[in-house]
């Protein structure tokens, strides 16, 4: 069966397309419809258009069942998404261009139809433009805002041997320079005409029958409030994209009652017309209508089938767990979660146990005679209910944050939820809170465009000295970790002496992030069983005193650094739970005194650290009221934050700083001596060799004037040497006649040192 990155696949952008011969012409189009066979003609973007574009399950069974030459994805501004289309990238023997192999490299790429072009996806904004293919020139199309993109899962080979099927890269600079070659003058940002906002949720419709909607409808009494009869008309134009039927059915119940209040078909048609733009809050939906007729019915018995758990099930969403805006208590990987106002938060089993029990408690039943009677449930019902409410709030394969099926808005690494809403980090638009989002964090304070941190601005100056590029570093590492961005694959490590602002670094940290969305695992308890476990679902995690016992697993510590900062998928156990399975999006800060030495021959890990050196200590002067007064700035202190996280994000990647420059040499050394060894023993380059007793006796004479007491025996001297550095290779020379083993690519400068036996 055809796949697609996971990216693609949870938004509800897909449509089918076929093969139509152009009028007059001998060149065939490629057309696209949506999944209910209406060709997608008319404004792009619009409420309409977004209410008939399908899920991707939906578009691969429409075109399995036959009639349609392909599916494709609609590119839309806020999808945040580039679609790269490259024409005639073929060379005669059939490979692809090299060059277009590089442009595309690290990002999903696959054949388009012909198998003559190729379809990429990458992260960001760039104007909708097209180059066509000529003599010895490949052709080149953008599409962000408009358009789509036909799909046909046929990866390429590089692609799929990197193994980037599901991996979609932010735009690269070797994309921008093509885009300005081809198109030079011309801007990279896309023209949004929409008078829609592009980061404004767009909510789907229900897709309910006309006699569910009449159904409804008899429950509330038209001779209702002038907005609260407004909001259904809004409801009704959402549900049915602003057809004839929708109104009509506005229309119909606004004027059963025939009490003489209602205004008249003309005023309807007038309202209606105005109805559809998203403007600057979400769309009223049929959820509305839906919401407030289980409310008016709940106002008599719920009456339920003792025997149907799975209509029990449904009936106790209904009525215990949907907002105006949707439904708010969803179960995702095990655990149940219920939406708060700003964001979802845990729910025990225990929580919903009991929930059920009196809700069924309050019900009645059918009885055998045909009457009805109270419910008054056993355990067995109850525990029954309970599994078939599992299986219908279960949300398969989702991980926060993330948009809900049948929701779409900013891509979530773009958005922060604060107090008093969500916030679009790089318009810095606040958008309304939605149980369309599912994001499990939520800052505790508002956003305020004109707040100012005074105070702390005068605490960095003093702790890092007037260092100006720690100080916009630490900016950019809180604006990073405000957000559930992974992408830069960094952790932090602030070293300094008792006293020296690392604590109080931290504790405004955690505030920020929010004390909900922080864990403080000790480095030593990442080696545990369960020990990852306080992770999930956390953006940050603070260890606050980086210590390292003699009967500490370093490699497992090391290996879980490297995973989780590298955004690997790992699977973790959990205290009387399944496993949980998925990508951390929890990024490392560790506060020190010392330089954590850990081991890790590869070198891997010390270019994972951004490193920030605070030298100046304050024991003895300490200001006891300073974190009162810095948390009190939290407003000014994330609009700070974010101006380091738009720096950051236009340079593309962190900076370490030179003042800690001391610290990552240390790190590096005490992490990788073998490293240090060649830094300080041997050359490397290709026309060297050495053979591996020289090496061996070389390294041991280097750990003894080190005062090394661990020294390595030669085969696991050579594989740490082989892991840090990948370029040498192990080679048999003859010699005479004799054929000797050693490494091409290295020698020891001084051959004094070989002799050490």
């Amino acid at each position: 069966m055809m796949n697609a990155p996971s990216l693609l696949k949870e938004m509800r952008g897909w449509l089918v397309w076929k093969f139509v011969q152009e009028p007059g012409g001998k060149k065939q189009l490629k057309v696209p419809f949506y999944v209910n066979g209406v060709p997608r003609n008319g404004k792009q973007g619009s409420v309409a258009d977004r209410a008939n574009l399908a899920s991707f399950d939906e578009a691969i069974a429409v075109f399995e069942a036959g009639g349609w030459d392909g599916v494709g994805f609609a590119m839309l501004p806020d999808w945040g998404l580039v679609g790269l289309d490259f024409d005639d990238v073929v060379d005669l023997e059939g490979n692809l261009l090299r060059e277009v192999e590089c442009l595309i490299a690290g990002t999903y790429a696959e054949w388009s139809p012909s198998g003559k072009g190729v379809h990429a996806f990458m992260r960001g904004m760039l104007a909708d433009k097209k180059s066509r293919a000529r003599p010895g020139v490949f052709g080149f199309e953008t599409f962000c805002s408009r358009g789509f993109l036909t799909f046909t899962g046929d990866v390429l080979p590089i692609c799929e041997m990197l193994g980037f099927e599901d991996r979609i890269e932010d735009l690269s600079d070797d994309i921008l320079t093509l885009f300005n070659e081809r198109f030079p003058g011309a801007s990279t940002h896309p023209a949004i005409t929409d008078d829609d906002d592009p980061l404004m949720t767009y909510v789907s419709p229900l897709n309910a029958s006309d006699d569910e909607i009449r159904e409804w409808l008899s429950c509330l009494d038209p001779d209702m409030g002038y907005l609260d009869w407004l909001q259904v008309g809004m409801a009704l134009h959402h549900e049915t994209g602003g057809e004839v039927r929708g109104i009509d059915l506005w229309d119909a119940w606004s004027d059963s009652e025939k009490t003489g209040k209602y205004p008249g078909r003309e005023l309807l048609e007038a309202k209606w017309d105005g109805f559809g733009r998203l403007g600057s809050r979400p769309p009223v939906t049929l959820r509305y209508i839906r919401r407030a007729a289980t409310l008016a019915k709940s106002k008599d018995d719920v009456v339920l089938d003792a025997k149907d758990f799975i209509s029990m099930a449904h009936r106790y969403i209904e009525c215990e767990a949907q907002g105006d805006e949707g439904q708010t208590l969803q179960r995702v990987q095990g655990v149940w979660y219920r939406h708060v106002g700003s964001h979802w938060v845990e729910m025990s089993d225990d929580e919903i146990r009991a929930s059920f029990w009196l809700w069924l408690g309050k019900s009645k039943k059918y009885a055998k005679e045909g009457g009805i009677e109270p419910f008054k449930p056993s355990k067995s019902q109850v525990e029954s209910g309970l599994d078939a409410l599992r299986a219908v709030g279960a949300l398969p394969g989702v991980a926060a944050p993330r948009w809900l099926p049948g929701y779409s808005g900013a891509a979530p690494h773009d958005l922060i939820t604060v107090a008093n809403g969500l916030l679009h980090v790089k318009s810095r638009q606040l958008l309304p809170h939605t149980p369309g989002y599912f994001n499990l964090n939520a800052l505790p304070y508002p956003w305020d465009a004109d707040a100012t941190p005074q105070n702390w601005l005068t605490f960095l100056d003093q702790v890092f000295e007037g260092d100006t590029e720690s100080i916009q570093t630490l900016q950019e590492m809180f604006g990073y970790l405000i957000t559930a961005d992974t992408r830069q694959q960094k952790m932090f490590l602030l070293i300094g002496p008792k006293r020296s602002g690392k604590g109080t670094i931290g504790r405004v940290l955690s505030v920020l992030v929010g004390r909900s969305n922080v864990a403080s695992p000790t480095l030593n308890s990442l080696a545990l069983n369960f020990g990852m476990q306080p992770l999930i679902n956390k953006l940050l995690a603070l260890v606050p005193d980086a210590r390292i016992s003699g009967q500490s697993n370093t490699q497992a510590i090391v290996e879980r650094l490297l995973m989780i900062s590298g955004e690997d998928d790992i699977t973790i156990d959990r205290k009387n739970r399944e496993a949980w399975h998925g990508r951390l999006s929890t990024r490392f800060v560790v506060l020190t005194n010392e330089t954590p030495q850990l081991g890790d021959a590869s070198g891997a890990l010390v270019g994972r650290f951004i490193i920030l050196s605070l030298r100046q200590s304050f024991y003895g002067r300490e200001d006891l009221g300073l974190s009162d007064r810095l948390i009190a700035e939290m407003p000014g202190i994330l609009r700070w934050s974010l101006e380091g996280l738009d720096r950051l994000r236009q340079r593309g990647r962190f900076i370490q700083p030179a003042s800690g420059q001391v610290e990552v040499d240390e790190m590096a050394a005490l992490n990788s001596p073998i490293g240090a060894f060649v830094d300080e023993v041997c050359e490397l380059g290709s026309e060297f060799f050495t053979p591996t007793s020289e090496l061996f006796g070389a390294w041991r004479s280097w750990c003894n004037e080190q005062e090394r007491k661990q020294l390595w025996n030669r085969e696991i001297f050579a594989k740490n040497l082989r892991a840090a550095f990948c370029g040498l290779r192990a080679m048999r020379h003859r010699v005479g006649d004799a054929r000797i083993c050693g490494y091409t690519g290295i020698r020891v400068k001084h051959v004094d040192l070989c002799g050490f036996a």
